[in-house]
C-alpha cells in the first residue's frame, strides 16, 4: 500500500510464480515551515493531509519531515496537501487546517520536497 492505494494479487496455485505489477512511485518529503510552533501535546499533533486530484480516492495522512524521516511513496499525479492539526474529540478525529494548501504534481521516480506555508 502506498499513496492511499492498496495493491493486491490473488495467487493462482497452478502457476509457480506470482507477479504483482505496481507503478513506479513518486517520493515526497512534506515539511512545515521552519518557524512553525510545535503544538502542545494536549492540543493535538501536526500532520500533512493529502488528497489525490487525478482520481477519486480517500484523503490520507502523510508524515511530516523529521531529521531521520524517509520520503513517503505516492502514486504519480496531482495532489492537494495541507498542514492540519489532528485532535481526537469524543472518539472521533478532527483535522483543522493550519494554513493554505499546496497543489503539487509528483512524477514517477522523482523526489519532491513540499514546503507547507
Amino acid at each position: 500500500e502506498f499513496g492511499g492505494q492498496r495493491f493486491t494479487l490473488r495467487h493462482d496455485t497452478v502457476q509457480s510464480e506470482a507477479v504483482l505489477r505496481v507503478p513506479v512511485p513518486a517520493r515526497a518529503v512534506v515539511a512545515a515551515p521552519a518557524n512553525w510552533p510545535e503544538p502542545r501535546r494536549e492540543d493535538g499533533d501536526l500532520a500533512a493531509w493529502a488528497k489525490r486530484l487525478d482520481q477519486a480516492a480517500e484523503p490520507f495522512e502523510l508524515r511530516l519531515e523529521r531529521p531521520d524521516e524517509v520520503p513517503s511513496l505516492l502514486l504519480p499525479g496531482r495532489y492537494r496537501i495541507e498542514l492540519v492539526l489532528v485532535r481526537w474529540q469524543d472518539g472521533r478525529v478532527e483535522r483543522t487546517p493550519q494554513g493554505p494548501a499546496a497543489e503539487v504534481e509528483l512524477r514517477a521516480g522523482e523526489l519532491a520536497r513540499v514546503l507547507l506555508h
